[in-house]
């Protein structure tokens, strides 16, 4: 029932994002990364091995509505079978465009899946993602972002130990330009 609830809203919002859409495009970005070793919320996640990334992002035409999904899987076996889904849906706009504080935020609910696991043996959570940067507030192209995390178990049974709670991450972006 959840589900068929979940998959009418987002038909709904698609359909809304397209009636006014004449002008804009759907937006779709496909990014692989490779990361030598991956630390999540403060712990390698593989261990000392690498992990791919490959993720679909879809922009519902310029209406800062999306999704994401994203498939990370080890190098090696081990950590929950090596591999795991992320569902993101998304919203992203700026305040205060023109002004020297403009601010862009990104809200984000996420589900993560082990396809490999069963439901018992994975550590499948709910995540809430709020993540704010500011582009034009110092000066020489650093930009910085401050995000909240806030995560919890997808099922009420579970008791997944140190994966219910907040983190906070703050960083200091700087995008190099190469000829």
């Amino acid at each position: 029932m959840k589900k068929g609830i979940l998959l009418a809203g987002v038909m709904v919002l698609g359909a809304a994002c397209a009636a006014g859409a004449e002008d804009r495009k759907l937006g779709v970005t496909l990014d692989v990364s490779y990361l030598t070793k991956w630390l999540s919320k403060g712990f390698a996640a593989y261990g000392s091995k690498g992990a791919m990334f490959e993720t679909l992002d879809i922009d519902l035409y310029e209406s800062g509505f999306g999704t994401k999904v994203v498939w990370r899987n080890s190098t090696s076996s081990g950590f929950v079978d090596r591999q795991r889904f992320d569902f993101r849906p998304y919203y992203k706009n700026t305040l205060f465009e023109g002004e020297p504080y403009k601010m862009n935020y990104n809200l984000s609910v996420g589900y993560e899946y082990y396809p490999g696991l069963g439901r018992k043996k994975a550590p499948t959570t709910y995540e809430w993602i709020f993540g704010f940067s500011w582009p034009e507030i110092l000066p020489g192209g650093l930009v910085p972002r401050y995000i909240a995390h806030y995560e919890y178990p997808a099922f009420r049974d579970e008791d997944i130990k140190g994966l219910t709670g907040w983190v906070h991450r703050f960083g200091l972006g700087y995008d190099l330009e190469l000829p």
